[in-house]
C-alpha cells in the first residue's frame, strides 16, 4: 500500500498529517523531500523575524531576517556601540523560496541574483504566494565555528470579502476580475477618492485593471483604511498612475505590487513633457510623516518623477523590493525613519543614458514654491536618520548633480544618515551584491559625523568620471570586503582633478561625545582595484586610503591593486581574466541643459529698472564657447544673481520666471534686461545662468567610460594575487560568494586563499 501526502509547497521543513484506517488514526510527521537539515553549531545564534502587523501575512509578504552572535572569534572587541557580530562573522541565508530570481536589476552578478540567498547580518525576503518556506541560516567566524537557526515562514491564503474588494477598471469592463460587491467596482481613483467602505471594513485589497491609465486621485487616498493592498490584475502593461503631486500619504500598512508611476518629467530634456503643465517639483509620490508605518513597493515602476520615496517619522519600516526607476528628476529615497527601517532589495535605478547632467542651485531658477528647481538633481538613495539601511542585489547608474554650483560633480549614489543629531548605539548600514555605476559618499554635510556599524561587500563599482573620492567614508565602522572597484580611463573634469586614493575614510567632525576608539574601527580587505587610467589622466602614486584627519585608521590587507597603463605599469597582482561582461559602461560623456558663467560680467555703471545690458556669451567650464544658435530653444529658467563687492559671499537672484529679469538671445550676446523694480547699482559682479531648453548640448564624449572597461577582471592560475593572502584580514568568502580555500570555514577547499575580491573559477 502507498499513500500519497501533497503540500501546497515542497519546500518547508515537513508536513504534519493523520492516518485514519479502520477507525484507527495516527499522526505522521514527515520530512519533505530536499529539505535542509539544519543542525546547531558552537556560536550561539539568536535569530529575530519581523513579519510586519496585521495586514502584512498575505502574499506579496515581506519578512525580515536579523541576527545576533555570541562565542564567535573576535567577540571580545565587541562594545555597546561597535558590533563585532556585524563584522567578524559572515552570514548566509536560504529563504526556502526556491527557484526566486532577482530579474529587475539587470547587471548585477549572475551568482547575485539567486533571490533565495543572501548574505549580511540583515535580510529581506518578499515572498509572492501563499505556502510555507523554511528559511535557514548559517553563521561562521574566522577560527571555523560555526551556527545556525531556523524558522518556518507561513504565507496565508487571501481571504478578503467581497466588501473588502475593490475593483477599478479604466474601461468599465469588470471582466476576469476578482469577485466584488457592486458598489466596489469603479473605473478612476478620482472616483476612488470620493468612495468610502461599508461601515466596519477595517482593510482594502484594490485591483487596477493593467493596460489602463489612470490620473491621480485628488486627495491622494488619505481617507481610506489604515490597511491597504493594491495590485495589478489582467492581461497587458502594468496599470499606469499619472502622478505630479502624491498618491500615498500616511497610511499606516501599504502593500502595492504590480503599478507603473509616471510623473511626466523627461530627463533628457529637464522639461515636462508637456510643457503647458507646470513643472514638477520636490513632493514626492509617497509620503510618510509623524507615524509608525509599514510600506512595502514590489515590483513596481517609477517613470519621470521627482522624488518618489519619501519618509519623515520615528519609526517604521519602508520596504522598496524589485522597483524600476528610470528618468527620473530627484532622489529615490529621501527621508528619515529615526528608529526603523529603510530595505532596498533587488532594485534598479538606472538614469536615462542620454539625461542633461542638470544641476543642484537651489537658489538659482526656481518658481515660487519651495525646493522646487527645474532640472534634473539628485540621485539614488539619501537617508537623512534611518536606523537600519539595508541595499542589497540593486542596479545604480548616476549622471546628475552639482553642476550649477561653478562645479561639474554628479551627485553620489548614496550619502547614508546625513542628518543624525545624536548617537543611538546599534546603527547599522549594510550593503551588498549590487552593482554600482557611480560614487559613494555618506557624508552627513551639516552634522557631525556619527559612526555606525556599516558593512560593503560583494558590490561592482565602477567610478564616476566626475567624483572626487570613489567612496568618501566619513562614518567610522566600516568594513569592505570582496568588492571590485574600477578606475576607468577618462581625464578629470576641470574641478575633479587625479583623485591620489580610493577611499577617504573617517571625519575632521567627530563629536566629542564619541569615543576615540572609532578611530580604528574601519578595515579594507579582500578587494580588487583596479585603475585603468592612462599615464595622463592618473596621479603618479594610488593610495587606497587617506585619513579624513590625524587619527584615524583603517587597517587594510590583501587588497589587488592593477594599474596596466601608467608609464610604470603596477601589475604584479596579475595578469587578470579581461573576459568582458557582455555589456558596457552606461556613461556615455557629459550633456548640459544649462549654462553658468561665474563672476564673467562686471556692472560699469547702475542700471536701472527698465534699462538693459548686452551681456557676451560665456565660455564654460568644459572651454565651450556658446553662440545665439544654442539657445534657440530657450525656455524662461533664465536668471541672473549678484554679489555686490568681490568679498561678498551672498548673493541676489533676480529670474525671468518670477518677474525680475527678461533674457533675450541676440547674435552679440544676451540681453538682459532690469525688470526687478530696483536699480542694479556699478560694480555689482554677475553670475549668469541660462537655458538652453530644447536645444540643449549634444553628447561631449571626452568624459565617456571607454568601451571595454566592464571585465570580470577576476584572477587566473598565473595571478601574482593567485593563493598569495596572508595576515588576518582576509573575507571567507569572495565577490561570487564562493568560500575562499585554506580559510577555516568548514566548506573551504585546501590551499591558500587569493589576494583580491575573487579566487579561480574551476
Amino acid at each position: 500500500m502507498s499513500i500519497t501526502i501533497s503540500s501546497p509547497r515542497l519546500n518547508a521543513r515537513s508536513v504534519a498529517s493523520t492516518i485514519g484506517i479502520g477507525g484507527e488514526t495516527a499522526s505522521i510527521n514527515l520530512p519533505i523531500w530536499g529539505a535542509k537539515s539544519v543542525t546547531a553549531g558552537t556560536l550561539g545564534v539568536t535569530l529575530t523575524v519581523d513579519e510586519g502587523t496585521v495586514g502584512n501575512e498575505y502574499a506579496p509578504h515581506r519578512c525580515s531576517f536579523d541576527l545576533a552572535v555570541t562565542g564567535f572569534d573576535g567577540e571580545s572587541d565587541q562594545t555597546e556601540y561597535w558590533r563585532a557580530d556585524t563584522h567578524r562573522v559572515w552570514y548566509l541565508h536560504n529563504f526556502g523560496d526556491f527557484g526566486a530570481r532577482f530579474t529587475v536589476a539587470d547587471r548585477i552578478e549572475g551568482e547575485h541574483k539567486d533571490r533565495n540567498v543572501a548574505v549580511g547580518q540583515q535580510a529581506v525576503h518578499v515572498y509572492r504566494a501563499a505556502g510555507s518556506y523554511f528559511y535557514y541560516v548559517f553563521c561562521y567566524d574566522r577560527a571555523g565555528n560555526w551556527g545556525s537557526a531556523s524558522q518556518v515562514i507561513t504565507v496565508k491564503e487571501d481571504d478578503y470579502t467581497a466588501d473588502e474588494t475593490v475593483i477599478i477598471a479604466h474601461d468599465g469592463d469588470f471582466s476576469g476580475a476578482p469577485y466584488a460587491t457592486p458598489r466596489n467596482r469603479l473605473t478612476s481613483l478620482t472616483e476612488f477618492d470620493d468612495w468610502s467602505p461599508v461601515a466596519g471594513v477595517t482593510r482594502l485589497k484594490v485591483w487596477m485593471k493593467r493596460g489602463g491609465i489612470y490620473p491621480e486621485s485628488a486627495n491622494g487616498m488619505m481617507t481610506k483604511p489604515e490597511t491597504i493592498t493594491m495590485v495589478g490584475y489582467g492581461p497587458g502593461e502594468k496599470p499606469q498612475i499619472n502622478i505630479a503631486t502624491r498618491i500615498f500619504h500616511n497610511m499606516p500598512v501599504l502593500k502595492v505590487q504590480g503599478i507603473k508611476f509616471y510623473g511626466g518629467w523627461n530627463a533628457n530634456t529637464e522639461m515636462p513633457d508637456d510643457p503647458s503643465v507646470s513643472p514638477i517639483g520636490f513632493n514626492p509620490g509617497i509620503y510618510f510623516s509623524g507615524l509608525t508605518f509599514e510600506a512595502l513597493f514590489d515590483d513596481c515602476e517609477d517613470d519621470g518623477t521627482a522624488a518618489a520615496f519619501y519618509p519623515s517619522t520615528d519609526d517604521g519600516y519602508m520596504c522598496l523590493h524589485e522597483q524600476k526607476r528610470t528618468n527620473h528628476k530627484d532622489f529615490m529615497f529621501f527621508g528619515a525613519i529615526r528608529n526603523g527601517t529603510a530595505a532596498i532589495v533587488g532594485c534598479s535605478e538606472v538614469q536615462v543614458p542620454d539625461a542633461l547632467n542638470g544641476g543642484q542651485d537651489r537658489g538659482a531658477l526656481k518658481d515660487d514654491g519651495p525646493r522646487v528647481y527645474l532640472r534634473n538633481a539628485h540621485q539614488g538613495i539619501r537617508a537623512a536618520d534611518v536606523f537600519n539601511i539595508i541595499i542589497t542585489n540593486c542596479d545604480f547608474f548616476s549622471r546628475q548633480g552639482w553642476t550649477l554650483q561653478n562645479i561639474f560633480l554628479d551627485n553620489p549614489v548614496f550619502r547614508l544618515n546625513t542628518g543624525v543629531e545624536s548617537y543611538t548605539p546599534g546603527r547599522r548600514i549594510s550593503v551588498n551584491r549590487c552593482h554600482i555605476e557611480g560614487s559613494i559618499a555618506d557624508t552627513n554635510l551639516a552634522y557631525k559625523q556619527y559612526p555606525a556599524n556599516c558593512m560593503m561587500e560583494q558590490c561592482r563599482f565602477v567610478f564616476d568620471p566626475t567624483a572626487q573620492v570613489g567612496m568618501q567614508l566619513e562614518h567610522m565602522g566600516w568594513t569592505v570586503r570582496d568588492n571590485i572597484l574600477i578606475l576607468a580611463d577618462t581625464p578629470a573634469t576641470p574641478y575633479k582633478g587625479p583623485s591620489p586614493y580610493v577611499f577617504k575614510v573617517g571625519s575632521d567632525d567627530l563629536p566629542a561625545d564619541v569615543a576615540s576608539e572609532w578611530d580604528t574601527r574601519t578595515e579594507i580587505y579582500s578587494n580588487t582595484i583596479v585603475d585603468l587610467r592612462s599615464q595622463a589622466n592618473a596621479p603618479s602614486t594610488l593610495d587606497l586610503v587617506v585619513p579624513a584627519r590625524t587619527g584615524v585608521q583603517a587597517p587594510s590587507g590583501n587588497n589587488l591593486f592593477y594599474r596596466p597603463n601608467i608609464d610604470t605599469p603596477q601589475i604584479a597582482d596579475g595578469p587578470l581574466d579581461l573576459t568582458g561582461l557582455g555589456f558596457e559602461a552606461r556613461y556615455a560623456g557629459v550633456r548640459l541643459g544649462f549654462h553658468d558663467w561665474s563672476d564673467h560680467y562686471t556692472l560699469a555703471a547702475d542700471l536701472l529698472d527698465g534699462s538693459d545690458i548686452v551681456v557676451p556669451y560665456g565660455v564654460g567650464w568644459d572651454g565651450q564657447t556658446t553662440e545665439q544658435a544654442d539657445f534657440a530653444g530657450a525656455w524662461t529658467r533664465n536668471g541672473v544673481r549678484f554679489k555686490f563687492s568681490p568679498a561678498d559671499e551672498n548673493d541676489v537672484l533676480y529670474d525671468q520666471m518670477r518677474g525680475g529679469a527678461d533674457f533675450a538671445f541676440e547674435a552679440g550676446g544676451i540681453r538682459i534686461t532690469n525688470t526687478s523694480g530696483l536699480t542694479w547699482p556699478s560694480g555689482a559682479v554677475l553670475r549668469v545662468i541660462v537655458d538652453r531648453g530644447s536645444t540643449a548640448m549634444a553628447m561631449d564624449t571626452t568624459w565617456a567610460i571607454p568601451a571595454g572597461t566592464m571585465r570580470r577582471y577576476g584572477i587566473t592560475a598565473s595571478s601574482g594575487a593567485y593563493q598569495n593572502a596572508s595576515g588576518p584580514l582576509v573575507s571567507l568568502s569572495d565577490f561570487h560568494g564562493r568560500w575562499r580555500p585554506g580559510t577555516a570555514h568548514p566548506d573551504a577547499a585546501a590551499g591558500t586563499p587569493s589576494v583580491g575580491a575573487t579566487e579561480l573559477v574551476t
